[in-house]
């Protein structure tokens, strides 16, 4: 038990570096997820604001909407590499169109089925998240895979012959 309070800050901050440079390595990601849909916003509230005629409707109504339609399709298609591999299917381009719609579609059924089993299901996906955090912490930290700060800043053979320093 010693050696897990010793070395907890080092994993936490080994599990944090690779984490970080996992997400700063996918930029696309990053973009469509975050940038996009606040850019799109922006442009089509500030930039247009009145430039397109809809007729009687204001066609800001439909902005959001579209904007969450692009950011959960933007989502679902970046999940296929994890289903593929729960599930044991190849990872191809067929594979990740069909998963992206499946995705799509029970988060429209769902949404369909009332605010209070939405709800229930956005309350036992945070708690699944909490849970799993929590059992996959525990178990680094018990099998404890011990690591020095260094180790943030190796390139692990990415990026040529010299260190992220």
């Amino acid at each position: 038990m010693e050696t897990v309070k010793k070395h907890f800050f080092s994993d936490m901050g080994v599990m944090l570096g690779r984490s970080m440079r996992h997400i700063l390595r996918s930029m696309d990601t990053i973009i469509t997820v975050t940038i996009m849909p606040i850019a799109f916003m922006l442009l089509f509230v500030y930039v247009f604001g009145g430039a397109i005629q809809t007729g009687t409707d204001n066609y800001v109504n439909y902005l959001l909407p579209g904007i969450l339609l692009i950011t959960i399709a933007s989502v679902a298609f970046a999940a296929n590499p994890y289903a593929s591999q729960l599930f044991g299917y190849t990872n191809d381009t067929a594979s990740t169109i069909i998963t992206a719609l499946v995705i799509i579609l029970l988060g429209a059924v769902v949404n369909l089925t009332g605010i209070r089993r939405l709800a229930i299901v956005a309350n036992v996906g945070f708690v699944a998240e909490i849970i799993g955090t929590i059992v996959f912490g525990a178990w680094f930290l018990i099998h404890g895979t011990h690591h020095g700060l260094g180790v943030l800043f190796h390139n692990y053979g990415a990026g040529g012959d010299h260190s992220y320093r």
